[in-house]
């Protein structure tokens, strides 16, 4: 048999007014027509009996029941309707599913002429629900609502429209009321319908007219499926963007104007601009000139729908370059006609800096290289010729003259020591990308230098002029490099020194730093060469003394490492000062 719910959809069904009447006249159904022509709703009829009914009945019901099955064929009772419409009712008798006797009323509605306004409701597609606006409650709903929330007609009427909430919003009828009051199309809620679905409705709410009664007119939209497609659209391009801020690379869209449109985070970042700081302005705006003229150049071949690959050099908001690959696609719109351009930006500043250095590096080895050989070769063949010399005469030789040779030898291995231990710095200083520092006592570490410079001094007849030994300053360095930058300094001194040479070395205090200076003798270097001195492997070439080239470059890539900073002062015909600068040690004084 048929469940209560089907029973109640199949009598809404049926196109007359019906009741069902059990044997002790309780009204246990009532459809959806009756309810529309006899103007009582189901909760006035339902489980009462039909003679405590508002249905008014010309006849005394009460005293006609219980019937038996010949009378009940002959039944006949009437009631009113809408208007000056009146129903016929006929009541035949059946068996409930339990053998019980019930009876089915049928009706006949009799000079009843439809007003347009039921016309509209009952036949119309779209759902629809006639509300009592006081209390919320549902007195009517037409056939396309029971199909759209599946319960009947007579579960439906007499219910609050509230309890059809999935959330059971008491608030229901004061939001209807205000989207009318403030002349808002619809209002969204969530429903829930008779099989547990939950759906998204927008209700479009209204006043109507009926007799001398206003009541509240909704038509129910289903957008729950509407909905989802928004969701998933939504949830998609959240996922797009998420991917594009996170995205390692820069994207930039511009239009035909190459006026940026949209650009993500990272563009941003990679250009230290926010996005308003881009957004709304010309690409050309963040490059310099000659750049500029690439973008255009660039735009043109997009304008003729061909993507381009292509390097960029940016202007950083704090003026230094930023190496950038840009890869670029146009955009077209349905007529094939170029509207704008989407850009992906990688940066690659690091290995352009990284591919400069390793072409810097390269050609110092190269010149280091040739240098060294060219170099070497002359101490070497110096000692093969003193080796020759003593092999074959040292047994005719006095020993003063072995001393000599012997001497000539040993000087002439110290230099070719030193163009290696030079080298074995200089790729020390490469390997290296952290420098730990410590307090260093200079004092040390210039005797260290004078130690190693012995020789010199005395072959050159070189006086050196050292400050007292409490007037060193302590500062954070490495010890083992900075003594190769007073070996490089004084060994200049002397060899490009007057005749005979005299260096004077000191220090200066200023502030959190400290400069140490050596002073020559010397001729002096013109003003337009000191800019070349430190650049790697070159000579002064005004001076006639042969050497290796190499220290300055190694004493600027030191001081540079330890984080200080070098300089020179010459005067022509009054000598040089060569200096270098290095954080001080701070006292706890100073602190």
């Amino acid at each position: 048999m048929p469940d209560k719910r089907q029973t109640a959809l199949w009598l809404d069904a049926i196109q007359m007014p019906l009741m069902v009447i059990d044997r002790s006249g309780e009204v246990i159904a009532f459809n959806r027509m009756a309810i529309a022509e006899s103007d009582v709703s189901a909760s006035q009829v339902l489980g009462k009996p039909i003679w405590d009914t508002r249905l008014q009945a010309d006849v005394d019901l009460k005293a006609a029941f219980p019937l038996d099955a010949v009378a009940s064929m002959m039944t006949r009772f009437t009631t009113e309707g809408h208007g000056d419409s009146h129903i016929n009712w006929s009541i035949r008798s059946v068996m409930s599913d339990k053998g019980q006797p019930q009876w089915v009323c049928t009706g006949t509605v009799e000079d009843h002429h439809e007003p347009p306004y039921r016309q509209m409701f009952e036949h119309n597609p779209a759902v629809m629900l006639l509300i009592e606006p006081e209390t919320g409650r549902i007195i009517d709903a037409n056939g396309a609502a029971t199909r759209f929330y599946g319960y009947s007609v007579v579960e439906l009427v007499g219910t609050n429209l509230q309890e059809l909430s999935a959330y059971t919003d008491e608030n229901m009828i004061i939001e209807l009321q205000k989207s009318i009051q403030d002349k808002r199309d619809f209002v969204m809620f969530q429903h829930h319908a008779a099989d547990g679905r939950t759906l998204d409705v927008e209700i479009f709410p209204s006043y109507v007219e009926l007799g001398q009664k206003q009541f509240m007119y909704c038509v129910i939209v289903n957008v729950t499926d509407r909905n989802l497609i928004q969701d998933a659209l939504r949830s998609q391009e959240l996922q797009y963007r998420q991917l594009i801020e996170l995205m390692q690379e820069g994207l930039v869209v511009h239009n035909s104007q190459n006026v940026n449109t949209y650009v993500n985070d990272k563009m941003g970042e990679m250009l230290g601009y926010t996005r308003d700081d881009l957004i709304g302005y010309p690409i050309t705006n963040f490059v310099d000139e000659d750049n500029a003229t690439i973008v255009n150049e660039q735009s043109d071949i997009r304008g003729q729908g061909v993507s381009a690959k292509f390097e960029l050099t940016f202007t950083h908001k704090k003026g230094h370059p930023v190496y950038a690959l840009v890869a670029s696609t146009p955009i077209m719109d349905n007529a094939g006609i170029v509207t704008g351009s989407f850009s992906v930006v990688t940066d690659i500043t690091e290995q352009k800096l990284a591919e400069d250095s390793l072409r810097q590096s390269n050609a110092e080895l190269d010149a280091f290289a040739h240098t060294v050989a060219h170099d070497l070769k002359g101490p070497i063949s110096v000692v093969m010729g003193f080796a020759n010399v003593l092999e074959t005469e040292f047994t005719h030789m006095s020993d003063e003259e072995l001393k000599d040779y012997l001497r000539s030898i040993a000087r002439t291995s110290d230099k070719m020591i030193t163009i290696i231990d030079e080298l074995l710095l200089l790729s020390e200083m490469r390997n290296m990308d952290e420098v730990s520092v410590y307090d260093v006592d200079m004092a040390q570490v210039v005797q260290g230098a004078l130690d190693r410079l012995e020789f010199m001094i005395e072959q050159y007849g070189a006086t050196v002029n050292l400050p007292p030994v409490d007037s060193w300053i302590k500062v954070q360095s490495h010890a083992q490099w900075i003594e190769e930058v007073w070996v490089n300094y004084m060994s200049n001194a002397i060899k490009y020194g007057g005749q005979p040479p005299v260096v004077e070395i000191g220090c200066t205090d200023e502030g959190d730093w400290v400069r140490f200076w050596v002073k020559d003798n010397g001729r002096g270097i013109p003003e337009e060469s000191l800019d070349d001195i430190f650049m790697p492997f070159t000579r002064l070439e005004q001076v006639r003394i042969k050497g290796h080239g190499l220290g300055l470059s190694i004493v600027q890539r030191i001081i540079n490492k330890l984080g200080g900073d070098i300089a020179i002062n010459s005067v022509l015909t009054e000598g040089s000062v060569f200096s270098f600068l290095l954080p001080k040690v701070q006292s706890s004084s100073d602190e």
